[in-house]
């Protein structure tokens, strides 16, 4: 899991791992929401790694506080493709 801000703006060209480093397999997520896929996920999926997008966890981070402050089941489809629109 990436968890700095290494592969957003300006550096987004920058990975926090070698490419090498990753190995067929395994699971590698990068919390950077934009752009959705950083040079981490593009160099995870060469070498056949699943990956995870950081808008996933900022998508489930939202339809939690939707469910807390509302009381209603937040309606994740919708809210997906809107995160999704907007980092197009």
């Amino acid at each position: 899991i990436n968890a700095t801000t290494i592969g957003s703006a300006p550096g987004h060209h920058e990975s926090v791992i070698d490419e090498a480093a990753l190995l067929r397999g395994k699971v590698v997520m990068d919390v950077v929401a934009k752009p959705r896929e950083t040079t981490l996920l593009r160099y995870a999926k060469s070498k056949g790694c699943e990956v995870v997008y950081g808008y996933k966890m900022l998508l489930h981070q939202a339809a939690a506080q939707f469910e807390l402050f509302t009381g209603q089941k937040a309606p994740f489809n919708v809210m997906e493709r809107a995160v999704l629109r907007a980092l197009s």
